[in-house]
């Protein structure tokens, strides 16, 4: 092997273990990244589920509050629970947005009773949401 060739030999090497050394700490980067997105996720989700359970340990509550009998606090929470979830369905539904109304009614057949159907009474003109604005409004509702 000649001199030239060596040098030449050299370079070739200096020039991957420094792309591979490079290439190490994109993926270091890389991952460090991912985990931080990954670890806010969880928080957010982790936040999500506790105003969840809050919401749905104060929906039993009240439905047991204005229950007469096992069989009619049953009814009405499957209720409850069934318009929690359409409220839920409501949010994220459209691509561009949605109605208010629908939004509102979703959301307070969550707390109507047996005893009390027409607790809350909706009136009002139209009012349309872009998507951005109408996702957020079921979390403004019930806080």
């Amino acid at each position: 092997m000649t001199d030239d060739n060596l040098t030449v030999a050299q370079g070739v090497r200096s020039y991957f273990r420094d792309l591979i050394l490079f290439h190490r700490d994109a993926s270091d980067e890389q991952k460090a990244r991912t985990e931080a997105q990954r670890e806010l996720l969880h928080a957010e989700l982790t936040h999500r589920v506790k105003n969840v359970h809050g919401l749905v340990k104060s929906l039993a509550s009240q439905t047991g509050i204005h229950s007469t009998s096992i069989e009619e606090f049953a009814t009405s929470f499957e209720g409850r629970l069934r318009a929690l979830s359409f409220a839920h369905d409501q949010s994220y539904r459209g691509r561009d947005g949605g109605e208010l109304r629908g939004l509102i009614d979703a959301e307070a057949s969550m707390h109507r009773f047996q005893q009390l159907p027409e607790r809350f009474k909706i009136d009002g003109p139209p009012v349309g949401f872009f998507k951005r604005a109408f996702s957020a409004l079921p979390s403004c509702c019930t806080k």
